[in-house]
């Protein structure tokens, strides 16, 4: 998907349509800051799948932690 379609989805059209987001997608997802979001992630608050050099969130994970919305 290119960067210029995943930037016209809303973060609830990103959790429904997509198995994964990026970090900084996930951040504007859950209303913190791409620090704030890779701390996260760091700690294991945020489990991370790596694919090659990218990291990025599953949004099964990002639905329970803002309650199951979308």
């Amino acid at each position: 998907m290119s960067k210029r379609r995943a930037a016209k989805e809303s973060p609830i059209e990103l959790l429904s349509t997509r198995p994964t987001v990026s970090v900084t997608e996930a951040a504007v997802i859950l209303s913190i800051s791409r620090g704030q979001a890779y701390a996260m992630a760091n700690r294991g608050d945020l489990r991370v799948v790596r694919i090659g050099t990218r990291l990025v969130i599953p949004t099964d994970q990002l639905r329970v932690l803002i309650g199951g919305a979308a």
